[in-house]
C-alpha cells in the first residue's frame, strides 16, 4: 500500500513537472506569437508570406500539441488512482483551457489570413477587370457610338467575348471588398 502510494506520488510529481512546462509554453511562447503576429499583409505577397509563416509555426507546434494530448491522457489515468492530489485535476483543467484557446487563436488567425489573401486576389482581379475594360472601351470610336453608327450585334459579341475573358467580380467579391472598407 505504501509502495503504491509512493509510485502514485512519483507519477503525480512527474505529471506536474511536465504540465507546468506545457503551461509555460502556452502562456509565454504561444501567447507571444499571437501578440506579435497581428499583421494581415498590405499586399498579396505579404499576406501569402504571413500564411506560410503561420503554417510553419503550426508545423513547429505539432509536437507540443501531441505532447499535450498525451499528457492529458496520462492525467485521466492518474485521476482514476487513489492518493492523487487535487493538483492533477487543476492542472488538467488549466491545460485543456490553454489548448482550446490556442486552437481557437490558430483557427482565427488562419481564417483572417485566408480572408486577406482572398481580398487581395479579389482586388487584383477587379483592378485588372477595370484596366482591361477601359482598354476595351478605348477601342471604340466615340463619335460612331454617339451617331449610332456601330453594329450592335458585333458590339454585343465583342462584349460577350470580353466578359468571358474578364468576368466581372461576383456579388460576394464586391460584398467582401465593401466589408473590408
Amino acid at each position: 500500500k505504501k509502495k503504491e502510494k509512493l509510485e502514485t506520488k512519483i507519477r503525480e510529481k512527474k505529471f506536474e513537472k511536465e504540465a507546468n512546462q506545457i503551461i509555460e509554453w502556452f502562456e509565454q511562447y504561444a501567447e507571444e506569437f499571437f501578440e506579435t503576429h497581428t499583421e494581415m499583409g498590405e499586399s498579396l505577397e505579404v499576406a501569402q508570406a504571413l500564411v506560410n509563416e503561420l503554417l510553419e509555426f503550426e508545423d513547429k507546434t505539432k509536437d507540443i500539441v501531441q505532447h499535450t494530448d498525451r499528457l492529458l491522457k496520462q492525467a485521466s489515468k492518474l485521476e482514476g488512482l487513489q492518493h492523487v492530489g487535487r493538483s492533477v485535476k487543476d492542472l488538467t483543467v488549466r491545460i485543456k483551457g490553454l489548448l482550446s484557446d490556442f486552437e481557437l487563436k490558430m483557427e482565427h488567425r488562419k481564417k483572417r489570413l485566408d480572408d486577406a489573401v482572398r481580398l487581395h486576389n479579389i482586388m487584383e482581379t477587379a483592378i485588372n477587370w477595370c484596366i482591361e475594360g477601359v482598354e476595351f472601351l478605348s477601342n471604340y470610336d466615340i463619335l460612331a457610338v454617339d451617331l449610332n453608327d456601330i453594329d450592335p450585334i458585333h458590339t454585343k459579341t465583342q462584349l460577350n467575348q470580353f466578359q468571358q475573358l474578364y468576368p466581372p467580380p461576383t456579388k460576394d467579391d464586391i460584398q467582401m471588398l465593401s466589408d473590408a472598407v
